[in-house]
């Protein structure tokens, strides 16, 4: 079995290039919020705080208490929980040839912690740097989905914020991390030569 986790902030095109890779190859995906919320179903909040940080608020409550700088970190604090389950997730899917999973959860420092010498999996890091671009896709659709407009400027916020741990996180792991669009053709050849070579 060979696993791609494609990780990058949100807005990025991950789940778009995911989908391509499925549509044009038959590749499956899963996405690590899916993941998350089987958790949140399974898990006690208990047990498992740091998972539950934005469950049961609306986006406008949400940013209403929290800064784009809170929501950033607290972020990365989900998905330090979340790659528990993509660890089990990706263990048990051995009947699989190929698979793809992708999210913001996909830092690039846990990924390297969680799956450091496992030879059947391979990060790929994407970003958008183009903010405009970044601006359009959260005035469409938002970040939570169907948030007042007073959101979506701190959810820009929030989105440049990510982004810039990903390229940090990068820079120290070693890893790439790809521009979309710009570098989507590149990323889908080494896509397809990893999980079909």
């Amino acid at each position: 079995m060979r696993v791609l986790l494609i990780g990058g902030h949100p807005r990025s095109g991950k789940t778009e290039f995911a989908r391509r890779l499925l549509a044009r190859h038959g590749i499956l995906f899963v996405s690590t919020d899916t993941l998350r919320g089987m958790m949140v179903r399974l898990l006690e909040r208990r047990d498992y705080p740091d998972l539950f940080l934005f469950e049961g608020w609306s986006p406008e409550e949400f940013y209403s208490v929290h800064s784009p700088e809170e929501v950033a970190r607290m972020e990365y604090q989900v998905a330090c929980e979340t790659m528990k389950g993509v660890k089990a997730f990706v263990e048990s899917a051995e009947e699989y040839d190929s698979l793809v999973l992708e999210g913001v959860s996909l830092y690039p420092v846990l990924v390297r912690k969680v799956f450091r010498g496992v030879e059947s999996v391979k990060p790929l890091f994407i970003e958008d740097p183009d903010d405009g671009r970044l601006w359009q896709r959260i005035k469409r659709s938002g970040v939570w989905r169907g948030e007042d407009e007073w959101v979506k400027p701190l959810e820009l916020e929030y989105v440049k914020l990510v982004r810039e741990d990903y390229r940090a996180q990068c820079h120290q792991v070693g890893d790439r991390l790809f521009m979309f669009p710009e570098d989507e053709k590149e990323a889908e050849r080494l896509a397809l030569e990893w999980l079909l070579g």
